[in-house]
């Protein structure tokens, strides 16, 4: 018992001044880093989608996705895709969510598309096509293996 208070008489000789000086500025803190975690989440990550292809920012998706098949118009992005979401296939386009997931589709490119999956890029291959580390969904290489 004598521990205890013991304890206690120290903890009341600690000016409480500085203590709650501390506690504030830890508060402050912890709330700027919050708060910076929330505008990251709602603002956009500042790369545009020519930068990320072509800088290999866009890995391949971990999601349980299959692409079935796509329809690029051109080397800019843009077109259609199949994608097999759990069994559920569907049809999407540009800035389209996909059923089951939280990922937009973002490129279509003749072997692969390019998905935003929350702040992360992605890519998801065609089905039967292997992934290829030198070739990183490159809208020079799609208008090359075209031609």
């Amino acid at each position: 018992m004598s521990y205890l208070t013991d304890a206690l008489n120290k903890i009341k000789q600690l000016p409480q001044i500085n203590i709650s000086q501390l506690f504030t500025a830890f508060l402050l803190v912890y709330i700027a880093s919050t708060m910076a975690n929330i505008t990251w989440l709602v603002l956009p990550s500042g790369v545009n989608d020519a930068q990320s292809i072509n800088s290999g920012v866009a890995s391949p998706t971990d999601l349980d996705l299959t692409l079935t098949a796509t329809v690029a118009q051109d080397v800019s992005g843009k077109g259609t895709v199949v994608i097999d979401s759990k069994g559920i296939e569907g049809t999407y386009g540009i800035d389209d969510k996909i059923d089951l997931t939280f990922a937009i589709v973002k490129q279509v490119f003749f072997d692969r598309v390019i998905i935003q999956n929350g702040r992360k890029r992605e890519m998801l291959m065609l089905d039967g096509v292997a992934y290829d580390n030198k070739n990183v969904a490159s809208p020079i290489t799609t208008l090359e293996v075209l031609r």
